[in-house]
């Protein structure tokens, strides 16, 4: 998949987006270490778009989303992984795509954790 695609109709859609990372703390723990030095951010435990779960929960790794807008004159390549969002944020952000790929290939195209 093209990821510049997807970040030139971010840009050019002049449209919020928000990236999000969920999981328990110690996944978490690592992604941000990795997230850190990668980008050389400093995102914490507490930072806009880290979402720690209750250490109950049954989750085992951690999980990448992306949430729009709009799906206006979305890019072809990428409308299949597209989802409707009742979960969080639905009335701001509608839509999301939950990819590590995606959000990855979004933070290698200038995009941050959070809102963008």
């Amino acid at each position: 998949m093209n990821y510049q695609v997807l970040a030139n109709y971010i840009r050019t859609k002049g449209k919020q987006v928000l990236i999000e990372v969920e999981g328990l703390e110690k996944p978490l723990t690592t992604f941000i270490a990795d997230y850190n030095h990668t980008y050389g951010r400093s995102v914490t435990m507490a930072s806009t778009g880290i979402r720690k779960l209750h250490p109950n929960a049954d989750k085992w790794a951690v999980e990448y989303r992306v949430y729009f807008q709009s799906i206006e004159d979305f890019p072809e390549e990428f409308l299949n992984l597209v989802k409707g969002n009742r979960t969080y944020y639905p009335d701001q952000f509608p839509y999301r795509i939950n990819s590590k790929d995606v959000v990855k290939g979004l933070f290698d195209n200038g995009f941050e954790l959070g809102f963008n």
